[in-house]
């Protein structure tokens, strides 16, 4: 939220990212890592929207078939931006002179080393490392063969204005949008101007197949995959806020629930949160140069692999080996707070010209683990 102000701005910067970190990756012809696949469903929580060709509608797998579904390419950017974050990587998308992308294939960032890589080196001469994680189309499962109604929702859409430096102090930092359980945001804007857009979403509830699979990763690189598919559970977050009954007064707000992704278009007015669930099974784990040496056995992983793949997810866990304060930040904003009561909307441009030096609030005040079982 802007200071001083009882509504929350839909996103928050987090950060600044801390040092790119690079190593030479494992190349593709050399059998030495962990392969598998991973398999579950992506439930919405809220309603979702992913835009097709005409950009107002949900995006359907073929044309022709009118099925419903998240692109792979959508899923598989959600998760690289969550690796990129957790794992240290490169800022591909950045843009005002901070954009620090790996251009070299013999030393990458493990988002790079996970998913791919395509840029100009310094001799402008095109450098690419295909990427080791591989991701499916999400179809949308229909109950009794039946498509969900859609509900529809005027937006208006928009582009990051880093000029209003309150709110764009650093250009490292990175862009993520809260979860609205209970509040969408509502934008003041009016409503039968040409600058509005009329979306039609699918509504919460609904539940896609999702599926990847993975080949040559390292033990760091797929438990780093592992807590950014499962994220964590049981997480209390606490922020001091205005209180809207005392003016001038102000009070703490405890917001506990689990980490959930976000997903899609319209993410700042409350689309899109997403729920994986899955059980990453031992069983569909391998090592890659065991399979390939003897064609009558799996490859399977042993137990004592299996927990130590385990183990390095938990490093990134709170109060974990790996833990930062940019990972608390990440938590503060991943939380699904079902009682949250906040309300979120954007300033409207009489705010953005009477208050050009105010910055955002912050977010995140103490942050602790409740007392659940861990996950598995």
């Amino acid at each position: 939220m802007p200071k001083n102000e009882a509504f929350w701005n839909p996103y928050r910067l987090i950060g600044p990212t801390e040092e790119v970190r690079r190593y030479e990756p494992q190349t593709h012809e050399k059998y030495q890592g962990f392969g598998g696949k991973i398999q579950g469903i992506a439930r919405a929580i809220t309603p979702i929207f992913v835009g097709g060709r005409d950009g107002n509608t949900f995006r359907t797998k073929v044309a022709d078939t009118k099925v419903d579904a998240i692109p792979a390419t959508s899923f598989k950017g959600m998760l690289r931006n969550l690796v990129e974050v957790v794992g240290k990587g490169c800022n591909v998308v950045a843009g005002d002179g901070v954009k620090n992308a790996c251009k070299s294939d013999k030393q990458l960032c493990m988002a790079c080393a996970m998913f791919g890589m395509a840029q100009r080196d310094e001799n402008s001469k095109n450098v690419v490392f295909p990427g080791k994680v591989f991701f499916q189309d999400l179809v949308l499962r229909q109950k009794s063969g039946k498509t969900p109604s859609r509900g529809t929702l005027t937006i208006r859409p928009g582009a990051p204005q880093p000029k209003h430096e309150a709110f764009y102090s650093d250009r490292r930092r990175r862009k993520f949008y809260f979860h609205q359980p209970n509040i969408w945001t509502n934008a003041p804007f009016k409503e039968d101007s040409k600058l509005n857009r009329k979306i039609k979403y699918l509504p919460a509830g609904v539940e896609f197949d999702f599926a990847l699979t993975f080949y040559n990763l390292t033990l760091e690189e797929l438990g780093v995959l592992l807590y950014c598919l499962e994220l964590e559970k049981g997480i209390e977050v606490k922020v001091e806020c205005p209180d809207q009954s005392l003016k001038g007064k102000k009070t703490e707000l405890t917001l506990s629930g689990d980490l959930h992704h976000k997903i899609g278009g319209a993410r700042p007015y409350g689309l899109g949160s997403l729920a994986l669930e899955f059980e990453a099974k031992r069983e569909d784990f391998y090592r890659c140069q065991d399979r390939y040496r003897d064609f009558k056995t799996s490859g399977s992983i042993t137990e004592e692999e299996w927990d130590r793949i385990r183990q390095e997810k938990e490093k990134y866990h709170l109060g974990g080996e790996y833990d930062s304060q940019l990972l608390k930040q990440l938590r503060a904003m991943l939380l699904y707070a079902e009682e949250d009561p906040r309300k979120f909307q954007y300033p409207d441009l009489d705010w953005f010209l009477k208050n050009k030096e105010v910055g955002l609030k912050e977010f995140l005040s103490s942050i602790r683990r409740l007392n659940r079982e861990k996950s598995t």
